[in-house]
């Protein structure tokens, strides 16, 4: 597989699932600006990707959308919605995060076994799903009070000093 660099035209709306995944020598993707919907998979082992730029569209990014790339995306846009399972599982790469207030649902370990040193929860966000932050290193993380559910091992194992609820523990 030789397709290293990715364009794609602004008239696509949504990425099916698996669309490039495993494409073992890609590295750069450019995303349409309309892009809504990453599929499941859609990039998932492609681990030398590391330059993308998610477009200001998306609502949701699928179920191990992201698993397994290089990419460092720092801060995800505002029109997001809901983070699939996995979606950045396993991006060591990843040191930092912020997750917009867009954010409703970030599914089970989306962020697992990602470099995360500094994370931001959305003050929207509701549902953290099971290890959705195994390995996180960040030393204080702050659970906003819109969040009405934690499941099993979100947080753990912990490697964070500090966690600050700021509403009722759910």
């Amino acid at each position: 597989d030789n397709l290293t660099n990715i364009e794609l035209p602004n008239g696509i709306t949504e990425l099916n699932e698996g669309v490039f995944g495993e494409c073992d020598e890609l590295k750069s993707v450019k995303l349409p600006e309309n892009l809504q919907k990453i599929g499941g998979s859609a990039f998932v082992n492609c681990q030398k990707l590391s330059d993308i730029q998610l477009p200001d569209t998306i609502t949701e990014i699928g179920d191990r959308a992201f698993e397994t790339t290089a990419i460092t995306i720092k801060t995800l846009p505002n029109s997001l919605k809901k983070i699939g399972e996995r979606a950045f599982g396993k991006c060591y790469q990843m040191t930092e995060m912020v997750i917009p207030d867009s954010v409703a649902t970030i599914g089970e370990y989306a962020f697992a076994y990602a470099s995360i040193k500094e994370l931001t929860i959305g003050k929207g966000v509701e549902v953290i799903g099971s290890c959705a932050f195994m390995m996180v290193r960040d030393p204080e993380i702050i659970v906003p009070a819109s969040v009405r559910r934690i499941e099993w091992c979100a947080f753990g194992p912990f490697y964070t000093e500090k966690m600050i609820f700021e509403g009722e523990p759910p």
